[in-house]
C-alpha cells in the first residue's frame, strides 16, 4: 500500500523531490522510490534505498550524487548505485579520463600542472608557449631528457622547406641547442695515483661539442701535492681535446672563454664544422687531473664546474 511519508523520513534522515512517488511493504523500514528519474537525497547512504533506472540521490554527510544503475529490475544493492561522473568544484579526486575542450587556470604563474614527485609521463601538443605573459618562452631540461622527450620547433622566422620530386622533409626545423653545466668537486678525482680522471657527460652520437667552459671555483690542494693541472678531453683519446691542461693549483681560474684555452676538438684552426662531432658513436667527455710530490687522493679541496654548449645535429 502506498502512504504519504513525510513525517516518517524525516526521522529516517531521507528527503525527496516533489514529483518521487514512494512505497513500503509494510513490513520493514524499506523505502522504494517508484517514479523513474527522480531525484532524492540521503543523511548518511544513498546505497541502502531501492529505487527504479536514472534515480539520482544527493548523500548529504560525504557530498556524493549517486546514480540507480541496476543490473536488472531495481537498485535493491549498494554495488547498484554508481557514483555520480560529475566531480565538485573543489576537494574531488579524478582517477578516469579527462575528456575537454579548453582549460584555463585561475591565476597567471600560480598553480602547476602535475607535482615534483609525480609527474606526467608524456604531454602531446602541436606548440608549447612557455615563459612569462608576454615573454619569449624558456625550457630548462637536463639534456638527454630534452633530447629525448622535446621536439621544439619556432613560431617566428623558420626555414622554408623544400618541396617536389624525390625530397622528404626529415625534420623541418627543431630546436637542439643546448648547455649543459656540472659541477665535480675533488672527492671524484681522488685515486692512489698521480692521474685520475671522471665522466662528466656522455654525449649521443651525432651531437657536435662546440664549446667548453671550465670554471674553477675553489683551488685543488692538500698534503704534499707541489702542483695540479686539469684538462678536459674524450676519454679514450685525446685526454686535453676540449680544454687544455692548465694550472688549478695556484688559484682559481675560468679557462675556455680564450682560443688559448681550447684543445685541437675546439680551436678554429682544426676544429670540424664548427666543433667536434662523432657522427656514429658516443662521446664520453671526461675532466682529467694530474698532481705533483702525491697522488691525488692527497687533496683536501678543490672544484671545477663544466659547461658544455653543444648541438644534437643527427
Amino acid at each position: 500500500m502506498k502512504y504519504v511519508l513525510t513525517a516518517l523520513l524525516f526521522i529516517l534522515g531521507f528527503t525527496f523531490n516533489a514529483s518521487a512517488e514512494m512505497e513500503t511493504d509494510g513490513f520493514s523500514n524499506a523505502v522504494t522510490i517508484t517514479t523513474a528519474g527522480s531525484s532524492v537525497s540521503h543523511a548518511t547512504d544513498c546505497t541502502g534505498l531501492t529505487a527504479t533506472t536514472g534515480t539520482i540521490c544527493y548523500e548529504i554527510d560525504a557530498d556524493v550524487f549517486y546514480v540507480c544503475e541496476p543490473s536488472a529490475g531495481d537498485c535493491d544493492t549498494a554495488g547498484e548505485w554508481k557514483v555520480n561522473a560529475y566531480m565538485r568544484l573543489s576537494g574531488d579526486t579524478m582517477t578516469g579520463t579527462l575528456d575537454s575542450l579548453a582549460i584555463t587556470v585561475a591565476a597567471d604563474s600560480t598553480h602547476a600542472i602535475g607535482e615534483d614527485a609525480t609527474r606526467y609521463a608524456e604531454i602531446f601538443a602541436d606548440s608549447i608557449d612557455i615563459g612569462a605573459t608576454g615573454a619569449s618562452g624558456v625550457i630548462t631540461s637536463p639534456a638527454e631528457a630534452m633530447l629525448a622527450t622535446v621536439d621544439m620547433r619556432l613560431t617566428g622566422p623558420a626555414i622554408t622547406v623544400g618541396s617536389g620530386t624525390g625530397l622528404t622533409v626529415n625534420d623541418a626545423g627543431s630546436i637542439r641547442h643546448e648547455i649543459y653545466k656540472v659541477t665535480l668537486d675533488y672527492t671524484g678525482l681522488s685515486a692512489a695515483a698521480t692521474t685520475a680522471k671522471h665522466t662528466i657527460a656522455t654525449l649521443p652520437a651525432g651531437m657536435k661539442i662546440v664549446g667548453v667552459i671550465a670554471d674553477t671555483t675553489t683551488k685543488y690542494i692538500g698534503g704534499a701535492i707541489s702542483a695540479v693541472t686539469l684538462a678536459v678531453g674524450v676519454d679514450s683519446g685525446n685526454v686535453d681535446e676540449f680544454i687544455e691542461e692548465h694550472d688549478v693549483f695556484a688559484a682559481a681560474i675560468v679557462v675556455g672563454d680564450a682560443d688559448v684555452d681550447l684543445g685541437s676538438g675546439l680551436i678554429a684552426a682544426t676544429m670540424v664544422s664548427g666543433g667536434y662531432i662523432d657522427w656514429a658513436s658516443t662521446t664520453v667527455v671526461s675532466a682529467i687531473i694530474v698532481s705533483t710530490s702525491a697522488d691525488t687522493d692527497a687533496l683536501t679541496q678543490g672544484s671545477t664546474t663544466y659547461y658544455l654548449e653543444t648541438v644534437q645535429v643527427k
